[in-house]
């Protein structure tokens, strides 16, 4: 396989991490409690929440956190695990090579945001989010229009491995229940092409 050159433009220093510092509500509950529930985001404004979808699956299936992994389930609309919240926070300051902006993708139910995973093939990844700490194994970012409004989503520091439904693809079966999230170089399959869309 080729090497490639990555980069990420930063446009200004990250603040310093461990500052032992914990944002919290008025009413002194910390900003991860809250949002978890739903009530306000990070950053104090109204939660809106997102379905992430893969062309494979269509409207069948959407993105969710179950049981600390990352896959494809029924779509189902009250069920928390498949909500997740767009962070922007810092689509200013960070971008990928192709100027698209950085953001972060937080599951409502569980608080914690899909990291990038540990290579090629392997499983996309869950952690607690820290909204006040620039972690860029946290952060995505959604490539140009491929066809019918969907796109790429993709490391903000190697745009080449992108999300794919593991064998989400015709040859293999398509989408089912349970279909792991993983990263893989683009090969233009449906399973790799994505919507992110307010439920």
């Amino acid at each position: 396989m080729a090497t490639r050159t990555m980069a990420v433009c930063v446009m200004e220093p990250p603040s310093f991490c461990g500052s032992g510092l914990r944002a919290t509500t008025s009413a002194g509950r910390s900003l991860n409690d809250a949002y978890a529930n739903a009530e306000i985001g990070f950053h104090g404004e109204a939660v809106s929440t997102t379905r992430i979808l893969c062309k494979a699956g269509e409207e069948s299936f959407s993105l969710a956190a179950r049981d600390g992994k990352v896959c494809l389930v029924r779509t189902d609309r009250d069920d928390d695990t498949q909500h997740w919240i767009k962070d922007m926070k810092y689509s200013i300051r960070v971008k990928d090579e192709e100027g698209y902006p950085a953001m972060a993708l937080v599951n409502k139910a569980s608080g914690e945001a899909l990291k990038h995973s540990l290579g090629q093939s392997h499983p996309v990844l869950l952690t607690r989010y820290n909204p006040d700490t620039l972690d860029e194994s946290v952060l995505w970012t959604e490539s140009r229009d491929v066809g019918e409004g969907y796109r790429c989503i993709r490391m903000v520091n190697n745009i080449y491995l992108n999300f794919d439904a593991l064998h989400g693809d015709k040859d293999h079966g398509g989408v089912r229940e349970g279909t792991t999230l993983i990263l893989w170089e683009w090969t233009e399959g449906d399973n790799q092409r994505w919507k992110i869309v307010a439920w």
